[in-house]
């Protein structure tokens, strides 16, 4: 992904969910290519990795192997490929910090 088409993406994501009292580090594995480009840490422990795609954008064969793995443990992954679709991330994780602070 281009610096600028990605940074119209990952600065949305950044702002949102720091908005929310997240975390969201750029994720890092040295020595092993594919990883997702994020990790966002949740209040009450709710922790998702990312992969930020232009629309255009394909996963290669090593960020499949990362989706695959990631999933097959349990955790939660995503590919947001959209302004429209971090908003919409955001949105979502709005609604876990609200629910479970009513609770």
């Amino acid at each position: 992904m281009a610096r600028t088409e990605k940074q119209k993406v990952e600065k949305p994501l950044i702002d949102g969910i720091t908005r929310l009292g997240g975390k969201c580090h750029k994720f890092e594995c040295p020595g092993r290519v594919g990883a997702p480009d994020r990790i966002v840490i949740m209040p009450h422990g709710k922790i998702i990795f990312v992969e930020l795609k232009t629309l255009e954008g394909r996963l290669s064969p090593m960020q499949m192997v990362w989706r695959d793995e990631l999933i097959g443990l349990g955790c939660d992954w995503r590919c947001l490929s959209s302004r429209e679709e971090v908003q919409e991330f955001v949105r979502e994780m709005e609604a876990h910090v609200t629910s479970k602070v009513r609770h």
